[in-house]
C-alpha cells in the first residue's frame, strides 16, 4: 500500500506530524467504526481519541516489520478491552482473562436483524473465532495481521478463521433448510 510505504518513511525520518496526517487521512473511519462497533455510539469517540493518543506516543517505537493497519488495530484492540473491563455493567464476561472484545454494549444490539440467521451463526461461534473473522472479513485484516491484533500465530488464526468459516456454513445451511 502507498500510504504504508510513506507513513513509515515519515516515521523513519521523524517527520510525525506528515506521519500522524496521513494515519489519519488513511485510518481514521475504519478505525473510528472499529471502535463504535465494539463499544458503542455513546463511548465510540473518546475510545478512538484515546486509541489516537496511544499511538501518538508509541508511534516513535513503530516496528516497520508489521503493517501500520495491524499496529493500529492492536492498540485499539487494548483500548477497547480497557474500555470494556472498565464499563462491566455493560461487559460482565470482559473480568476474565480470556475475554476478547467481539460486541457492543447491549444497547447497540438492538441493530442487527434479529431473524439473520447469520447473525444466529456468528453468535454461536467462540469469542476468540469471533473475533478473528471480524477482523479478517468485517475490518479486512491479513490473517497475519490478525495473528499479530490477536496475539496468535498465523497457522493458529487460519485454523480458527477455517474452522469457523465452515462452522458457519452449516449453520446457515441448516438454518435455510429448516421448514418455515
Amino acid at each position: 500500500m502507498q500510504s504504508e510505504t510513506v507513513i513509515v518513511a515519515a516515521i523513519r525520518t521523524g517527520n510525525i506530524r506528515r506521519a500522524v496526517e496521513l494515519l489519519l487521512d488513511t485510518y481514521q473511519e475504519e478505525l473510528f467504526g472499529y471502535c463504535a462497533r465494539l463499544v458503542g455510539l455513546r463511548d465510540s469517540m473518546l475510545t478512538y481519541q484515546r486509541v489516537l493518543a496511544a499511538a501518538l506516543e508509541q508511534i516513535a517505537a513503530f516496528d516497520p516489520k508489521i503493517s501500520i493497519r495491524a499496529w493500529l488495530y492492536g492498540i485499539a484492540r487494548t483500548i477497547v478491552l480497557q474500555h470494556h473491563r472498565q464499563h462491566t455493567d455493560d461487559h460482565p464476561e470482559a473480568r476474565g482473562a480470556s475475554y476478547v472484545p467481539t460486541s457492543g454494549p447491549p444497547d447497540t444490539l438492538g441493530l442487527r436483524l434479529k431473524d439473520d440467521p447469520l447473525d444466529g451463526a456468528v453468535e454461536r461461534l467462540t469469542p476468540a473465532v469471533q473475533e478473528i473473522l471480524q477482523l479478517a472479513v468485517w475490518q479486512g485484516l491479513t490473517l497475519e495481521e490478525v495473528a499479530y491484533v490477536v496475539g496468535r500465530t498465523p497457522a493458529g488464526v487460519r485454523r480458527l478463521a477455517c474452522e469457523g468459516l465452515a462452522q458457519l456454513s452449516l449453520d446457515v445451511q441448516r438454518g435455510s433448510s429448516a421448514p418455515s
